[in-house]
This record gives C-alpha cells, sequence and structure tokens, in this order.
C-alpha cells in the first residue's frame, strides 16, 4: 500500500506551516542538547508521532505531507482500527529519522531509537555493543572522539 493510497489529502492541507529552510543544529548547538529527546516511558507506542512531529516542526517536506499529519493524528484513536495503515506509518517513521539525520543532525550526531526511546547523541553513543556510553576499545574508529568527549 502506497502512502497516496492510505488517506485522502486533508481538507486543511493549505493551513500546514511550512519553514522555508530546514532548522538545522550548528556543531555548536550539538553538545548542549545530546540526551534523550523522547522517552519510552512518556511517549510509549506514540513515540513515532512525536518523531514525524519533531521532523515536520523542523522543516521536514513531503508530498504527502498533508496525508502524513493526518495519519499522525489518527494514530492515537488507531489501536482498534483495522484498517490504519499501520506499516505505511512505520515507514514514515523511518523517514522522518532519516531526514532528521541526513538535514538536521550535523556530522558526527545521530538521531536514533534504543530501548524504545528516541536519542539524539554522539555518533560513538550508537556504535554497536556500545550504546549509551563509551567505545573502550583503542581499535574502534570512534575512540578518540569518545576519549575526548567522556565526562568522567
Amino acid at each position: 500500500m502506497s502512502l497516496a493510497d492510505a488517506l485522502p489529502p486533508a481538507p486543511n492541507e493549505d493551513k500546514i506551516p511550512v519553514l522555508e529552510e530546514p532548522d538545522r543544529i550548528t556543531p555548536e548547538e550539538a553538545d548542549s542538547m545530546t540526551g534523550c529527546v523522547f522517552d519510552e516511558a512518556n511517549h510509549g507506542h506514540y513515540i513515532g508521532r512525536s518523531v514525524v512531529e519533531l521532523a515536520l516542526n523542523r522543516g521536514w517536506h513531503d508530498e504527502d505531507e498533508a496525508t502524513i499529519r493526518d495519519l499522525a493524528d489518527r494514530y492515537e484513536m488507531s489501536w482498534s482500527d483495522d484498517s490504519y495503515p499501520f506499516e505505511v506509518w512505520n515507514d514514515i517513521v523511518d523517514d522522518a529519522e532519516e531526514w532528521l539525520n541526513t538535514v538536521i543532525a550535523p556530522d558526527g550526531y545521530s538521531y536514533g531509537f534504543h530501548e524504545g526511546s528516541f536519542f539524539f547523541q554522539h555518533d560513538y553513543w550508537f556504535c554497536e555493543g556500545e550504546i549509551g556510553g563509551y567505545c573502550d576499545d583503542p581499535g574502534h574508529p570512534h575512540f578518540a572522539e569518545a576519549e575526548a568527549n567522556r565526562r568522567w
């Protein structure tokens, strides 16, 4: 099922605020912004909606933006709706995360999910086997960066 087939365009599509340019994070801002963006405890299964809204609010444009916003609004009521396009929605969340990483996050930083929560962290934080912390292997590509940014 394509996104276009999921829902007709929202009738209020002309009311959607659109940023001229994406609201990028500068390298100077990035370090002070690292941490948990949305935690699972407060967002639960709605966390994907929060990620999509973050991307849209920072300037993500999509040809089906009105449909995406409508799906986000309907998501809250969707758990008992067998017709809700969950597969399409999961793809939208992945697209939003990818856009945040390619357009908003500066080099050396990433957005991503870990244990149900959504983070903005240094790239080394997401290293496989090193999630949540510290690359302690001197042979690891991020070791020097991790060592330089270590706060303990």
